[in-house]
């Protein structure tokens, strides 16, 4: 599967695909929660719907990417986050849940092949390439302004939250979110079983009132690039797929990076200036990741490890990405009652601090400049 990835790819949402109809039957509530980060921040429990899942494994629905997935999508009015005011997200983790507030997930019939969001009234200047090349970065340009995603996630990766800075708070920061700004998001969910569910998407968010400190940007890279790079993934073997040089436009800070793969893969690895940085690895099973599919045990991808950071960055910089496939400890997700292989994907997304405005962190584990990397 050729697999394109812009930056920020929620950015490529429309409005014009966007079902109106639909949208208008949505409910959008909100739940105060305990902060976990920031002993001056506030935290809200978001939730997003009804969104009725048809039967599954019946087909395409939509514009789904899963043989047998359902495209969910919907325009986040404003001033529903953050109390209704302009707020300054820390840490933001998406799921999905039924009505009354448990898991939606692989062990209850529903896979979460993604859930991604843009802000539709924001735009920011990418920090890195979105196409790479496998010469001389310099020959990359500057991306024009695009929209700038908002917080998102998958199957394998919502484990745990989306940090925008760092959790002691040596880069003071987060993704800033407007009153004025609402958020379009664009899900891609699977029901597993024959029998139609209703599920809600959740925002737990937690935040700053007002601005405080730089504005994280977000990226969501594919190995793949922009050449239509295939992924390798053998029977019964391993085997690695390293990208092109994605360049850096912007001085700054990598934190709290992680990899997105699906069944099959063991590691996401991040290289800048062609030297190891740092791993995410899957981890298989566990609690809400087993079920039974075709008369066989399923352990899905229930997470991936974090790359915490901070990276220091320097404009014209660049990272590679190393997708790591193992089909002999790891099968391919199955879809549908046929038994056929789901696609493979390889992809890296890293909140990004800019060091204009901010002391330089003290705790930085990796200065490119001067080609000193600790391995971690």
């Amino acid at each position: 599967m050729k697999v394109q990835i812009a930056l920020l790819l929620p950015v490529a949402i429309s409005a014009a695909v966007l079902d109106s109809r639909q949208a208008a039957q949505y409910r959008f509530t909100t739940k105060e929660l305990k902060p976990q980060l920031r002993a001056n921040a506030k935290r809200g429990l978001t939730r997003v719907g009804p969104i009725k899942l048809l039967a599954g494994l019946s087909g395409r629905h939509g514009m789904s990417m899963d043989p047998n997935g359902q495209s969910v999508q919907i325009t986040i009015p404003k001033a529903t986050f953050c109390g209704g005011s302009d707020c300054t997200i820390v840490a933001g983790l998406v799921g999905v849940q039924f009505e009354d507030g448990t898991a939606a997930d692989v062990s209850k019939g529903v896979y979460t092949h993604h859930i991604l969001g843009s802000n539709a009234n924001k735009r920011v200047d990418p920090f890195v390439s979105s196409c790479d090349t496998a010469g001389d970065v310099k020959s990359i340009r500057r991306p024009t302004a695009v929209a700038a995603g908002f917080v998102g996630g998958s199957d394998d990766n919502i484990n745990e939250p989306t940090v925008y800075g760092t959790k002691d708070g040596s880069i003071e920061g987060g993704y800033w979110l407007g009153k004025d700004q609402s958020v379009r998001v664009m899900g891609d969910l699977v029901n597993l079983h024959k029998k139609e569910k209703t599920v809600y998407i959740t925002y737990d968010l937690e935040y700053i009132p007002g601005h405080v400190g730089a504005d994280a940007l977000g990226s969501l890279i594919s190995v793949t690039g922009c050449g239509g790079k295939k992924i390798a993934a053998p029977a019964g073997a391993a085997a690695n797929t390293t990208s092109g040089k994605f360049r850096f436009f912007r001085d700054g800070y990598l934190v709290n990076g992680k990899g997105h793969l699906h069944d099959g893969g063991v590691a996401m690895d991040l290289l800048i200036n062609g030297k190891y940085t740092c791993s995410s690895e899957a981890i298989y099973g566990g609690e809400g990741a087993t079920t039974v599919q075709n008369g066989k045990k399923w352990e899905t991808i229930s997470g991936m490890t974090i790359c915490s950071g901070p990276i220091k960055i320097k404009d014209g910089d660049y990272m590679q990405l190393n997708a790591r496939y193992d089909l002999s400890k790891h099968p391919l997700r199955e879809h549908g009652t046929g038994g056929g292989m789901a696609e493979i994907m390889g992809m890296w997304t890293s909140p990004f601090i800019g060091v204009k405005g901010n002391a330089p962190p003290k705790n930085a584990i990796v200065d490119v400049s001067s080609g000193d990397v600790e391995r971690h």
